[in-house]
C-alpha cells in the first residue's frame, strides 16, 4: 500500500470491539465521537454503538451522513457513510452503510507527540510508586521527567498514565517498560532529570489508544 491511497474496507480486517470515531457531516464543528464496532454484514451494513458525549447517548437520526475514521495496525483510515437504521433495544446501536473503499494513510511507527501527561512508575523491586511527567510519547515508548534520579539503564518498571480521547472519555494505559536512557541537564540553574523508556507489552487496545492520541496531536499541529 502507498502512503496515501484508497483500499478495500475488507483489507482492514477489523474485529468486533474495535473503536471507530464518527462525526455527523451535517455539523460544521464538533468532535469525532467514539463508537464501538459490534459487527458487520459484508457489503451491506456495519453495526456500531451509538456515540456517547458527556456521559449520555447521542441520538443520531436515520439518513444522517457521517464521516468515520479509525486505525488498524499502522493504518489510519477514513470513509463516508449514511446511517441506515437506529435501534434503541436491547441497547442503542446503529446500522451504517458498508464502505467498499476507505481512504487509508500509513502511519510511521516512530510518529511522536510532545505531551505533558502525569504518570506513575512502579518498581517491582522496591515496590514504590514514583510520580513522573510523560513529555514525549510514541507507540514504542516515551521520555519521562523525574523529580530526582532513580533506577539504572535496563531497569524495568510498570508505567501507567491516562489518555483523553474525548471531552468525557479517558482511558488508562498501563505497560511494562525498560529504561533505555538516563540523563541530567541544567535548565536555568535547575537540574532536570529525564528517563527514556521503551514499551515492552502494549496490547492491541493500548497500542490503538496511544496511536490514536499521538496522531490527533499531530493533526492539531497542521
Amino acid at each position: 500500500m502507498s502512503e496515501d491511497a484508497p483500499i478495500p474496507f475488507d483489507d482492514l480486517a477489523l474485529q468486533p470491539g474495535e473503536m471507530l470515531h464518527l462525526h455527523s457531516a451535517l455539523e460544521v464543528t464538533g468532535d469525532f465521537l467514539p463508537v464501538g464496532l459490534l459487527g458487520y454484514l459484508r457489503n451491506q451494513t456495519l453495526i456500531v454503538t451509538n456515540p456517547i458525549a458527556a456521559g449520555k447517548v447521542v441520538q443520531v437520526k436515520e439518513g444522517t451522513p457521517c464521516n468515520v475514521k479509525g486505525f488498524s495496525g499502522t493504518v489510519h483510515f477514513t470513509f463516508k457513510a449514511k446511517v441506515l437504521k437506529v435501534h434503541a433495544q436491547p441497547y442503542p446501536h446503529m446500522h451504517i452503510e458498508y464502505p467498499k473503499l476507505v481512504h487509508a494513510t500509513r502511519i510511521r511507527k516512530a510518529l511522536r507527540a510532545l505531551v505533558n501527561l502525569p504518570a506513575t512508575l512502579y518498581s517491582p523491586l522496591t515496590r514504590k510508586h514514583t510520580s513522573v511527567v510523560l513529555k514525549d510519547l510514541s507507540v514504542g515508548g516515551g521520555q519521562l521527567i523525574l523529580q530526582s534520579p532513580i533506577g539504572r539503564k535496563d531497569s524495568k518498571y510498570t508505567l501507567s498514565f491516562m489518555i483523553r480521547l474525548a471531552e468525557d472519555l479517558e482511558e488508562e494505559v498501563r505497560t511494562e517498560v525498560i529504561v533505555r536512557t538516563l540523563d541530567t541537564q541544567d535548565a536555568r540553574g535547575a537540574e532536570v532529570h529525564t528517563m527514556g523508556v521503551q514499551f515492552l507489552d502494549l496490547d492491541k487496545e493500548a497500542r490503538l489508544l496511544v496511536m490514536t492520541f499521538v496522531y490527533r496531536q499531530q493533526l492539531r499541529k497542521e
